[in-house]
């Protein structure tokens, strides 16, 4: 249906997902790193 159309946006999510969470570890990693 309209997912159909937004396929591309539907792969790409997951991506973002983990780019994002990936950058929230390191981040807490350097700010909790003494």
């Amino acid at each position: 249906m309209i997912e159909s159309s937004w396929r591309p946006v539907g792969q790409i999510w997951p991506w973002i997902v983990a780019v994002l969470g990936v950058l929230i570890v390191v981040a807490g990693a350097v700010l909790f790193t003494p």
